[in-house]
């Protein structure tokens, strides 16, 4: 559980013998979706790219590298 505003309520239960751990409302460091940016950007570190296409292509080859597509 986090503490964003947006996260509360006071309608929440559970069994006594859990213990609710609570996270920052911001912490990057626990959202998954960072582990994947941070991969991207060590892939792309360094690369120029002069067209919107350009980049796309490349990104896309960096993502099919983590789930390749399907036929």
């Amino acid at each position: 559980m986090d503490k964003a505003g947006d996260h509360t309520t006071n309608e929440l239960s559970w069994p006594e013998n859990l213990i609710p751990v609570c996270q920052p409302s911001h912490s990057p460091e626990l959202n998954p979706i960072e582990r994947v940016w941070e991969y991207i950007k060590k892939e792309l570190v360094g690369e120029v790219f002069t067209t919107l296409e350009q980049l796309r292509e490349r990104l896309k080859q960096v993502l099919e590298k983590i789930t390749p597509l399907a036929n």
